[in-house]
Protein backbone atom coordinates (compact mmCIF):
# COMPACT_ATOMS: atom_id res chain seq x y z
CA UNK A 1 0.00 0.00 0.00
CA UNK A 2 1.36 3.39 -0.98
CA UNK A 3 0.88 6.06 1.66
CA UNK A 4 -0.78 9.25 0.54
CA UNK A 5 0.98 12.44 1.61
CA UNK A 6 -0.02 14.14 4.81
CA UNK A 7 -1.10 17.73 4.18
CA UNK A 8 -1.25 20.43 6.85
CA UNK A 9 -3.36 23.41 5.77
CA UNK A 10 -4.03 26.86 7.10
CA UNK A 11 -6.65 28.93 5.26
CA UNK A 12 -7.47 32.59 5.54
CA UNK A 13 -4.78 33.69 8.00
CA UNK A 14 -5.37 37.47 8.17
CA UNK A 15 -2.38 39.79 8.55
CA UNK A 16 -2.17 43.56 8.21
CA UNK A 17 0.96 44.45 6.23
CA UNK A 18 2.43 47.05 3.88
CA UNK A 19 3.09 45.26 0.58
CA UNK A 20 2.41 46.73 -2.85
CA UNK A 21 3.82 49.04 -5.48
CA UNK A 22 1.61 52.04 -4.70
CA UNK A 23 2.66 54.66 -2.17
CA UNK A 24 -0.66 54.44 -0.29
CA UNK A 25 -0.24 50.66 0.10
CA UNK A 26 3.25 51.11 1.53
CA UNK A 27 2.13 53.95 3.80
CA UNK A 28 -1.32 52.82 4.98
CA UNK A 29 -1.06 49.05 4.68
CA UNK A 30 -3.94 46.66 4.13
CA UNK A 31 -5.24 43.22 5.01
CA UNK A 32 -3.71 40.18 3.38
CA UNK A 33 -4.97 36.61 3.70
CA UNK A 34 -2.62 33.65 3.60
CA UNK A 35 -3.30 30.03 2.76
CA UNK A 36 -0.55 27.52 3.48
CA UNK A 37 -0.49 23.96 2.21
CA UNK A 38 2.45 22.10 3.74
CA UNK A 39 3.49 18.50 3.13
CA UNK A 40 5.56 17.20 6.04
CA UNK A 41 8.56 15.06 5.14
CA UNK A 42 7.23 12.34 7.47
CA UNK A 43 3.78 10.90 8.12
CA UNK A 44 4.93 9.48 11.46
CA UNK A 45 2.39 11.57 13.42
CA UNK A 46 -0.41 9.63 11.69
CA UNK A 47 0.85 6.46 13.35
CA UNK A 48 2.16 7.64 16.72
CA UNK A 49 -0.41 10.30 17.71
CA UNK A 50 2.51 12.20 19.26
CA UNK A 51 2.84 15.98 18.96
CA UNK A 52 6.62 15.62 18.70
CA UNK A 53 6.14 13.78 15.38
CA UNK A 54 3.83 16.44 13.91
CA UNK A 55 4.46 19.71 12.13
CA UNK A 56 2.72 22.37 14.22
CA UNK A 57 0.16 24.37 12.28
CA UNK A 58 0.21 26.91 15.12
CA UNK A 59 3.95 27.46 14.69
CA UNK A 60 3.54 27.70 10.92
CA UNK A 61 0.77 30.31 11.32
CA UNK A 62 2.84 32.38 13.75
CA UNK A 63 5.85 32.31 11.44
CA UNK A 64 3.79 33.31 8.39
CA UNK A 65 2.34 36.29 10.30
CA UNK A 66 5.81 37.30 11.51
CA UNK A 67 7.37 37.01 8.04
CA UNK A 68 4.52 38.94 6.40
CA UNK A 69 5.21 41.91 8.66
CA UNK A 70 9.01 41.65 8.94
CA UNK A 71 9.86 42.86 5.42
CA UNK A 72 8.03 44.83 2.75
CA UNK A 73 7.74 43.66 -0.85
CA UNK A 74 6.31 45.29 -3.94
CA UNK A 75 5.07 42.02 -5.42
CA UNK A 76 2.88 39.28 -3.97
CA UNK A 77 5.01 36.78 -5.88
CA UNK A 78 8.12 37.75 -3.92
CA UNK A 79 6.24 37.74 -0.60
CA UNK A 80 4.85 34.24 -1.22
CA UNK A 81 8.26 32.92 -2.33
CA UNK A 82 9.97 34.42 0.74
CA UNK A 83 7.47 32.72 3.05
CA UNK A 84 7.79 29.38 1.21
CA UNK A 85 11.58 29.46 1.46
CA UNK A 86 11.50 30.27 5.18
CA UNK A 87 8.96 27.53 5.92
CA UNK A 88 11.09 24.96 4.11
CA UNK A 89 14.17 26.13 6.01
CA UNK A 90 12.52 25.93 9.44
CA UNK A 91 10.19 22.95 9.29
CA UNK A 92 10.65 19.32 8.16
CA UNK A 93 8.63 19.70 4.96
CA UNK A 94 8.96 18.03 1.59
CA UNK A 95 6.90 20.72 -0.14
CA UNK A 96 4.90 23.83 0.60
CA UNK A 97 2.54 26.16 -1.24
CA UNK A 98 1.69 29.65 -0.04
CA UNK A 99 -1.17 31.68 -1.46
CA UNK A 100 -1.30 35.39 -0.72
CA UNK A 101 -4.73 36.99 -1.17
CA UNK A 102 -5.06 40.74 -1.52
CA UNK A 103 -8.81 41.35 -1.11
CA UNK A 104 -8.47 45.13 -1.28
CA UNK A 105 -6.17 45.26 -4.30
CA UNK A 106 -6.27 48.61 -6.10
CA UNK A 107 -8.38 47.49 -9.06
CA UNK A 108 -11.09 49.77 -10.38
CA UNK A 109 -13.38 46.84 -11.18
CA UNK A 110 -15.67 44.59 -9.17
CA UNK A 111 -13.73 41.44 -8.23
CA UNK A 112 -13.91 38.66 -5.67
CA UNK A 113 -10.22 38.11 -5.00
CA UNK A 114 -6.68 38.65 -6.18
CA UNK A 115 -4.21 35.95 -5.23
CA UNK A 116 -0.77 34.61 -6.07
CA UNK A 117 0.40 31.10 -5.22
CA UNK A 118 4.02 29.97 -5.05
CA UNK A 119 4.94 26.30 -4.62
CA UNK A 120 8.33 25.04 -3.49
CA UNK A 121 9.78 21.55 -3.11
CA UNK A 122 12.51 20.86 -0.58
CA UNK A 123 15.87 19.95 -2.07
CA UNK A 124 16.72 16.26 -1.71
CA UNK A 125 18.56 15.46 1.49
CA UNK A 126 22.19 14.50 1.19
CA UNK A 127 22.21 11.76 3.69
Amino acid sequence: MTAEPLIVEIRGLAVRAFHGVHEHEQRDGQRFLFDVRAIPSSTRACETDQLADAVSYGEIARLVAELATRERFDLLERLAAYICDELLARFPLSAVAVTVHKPDAPIELDFADVAVTVCRVAPPSLG
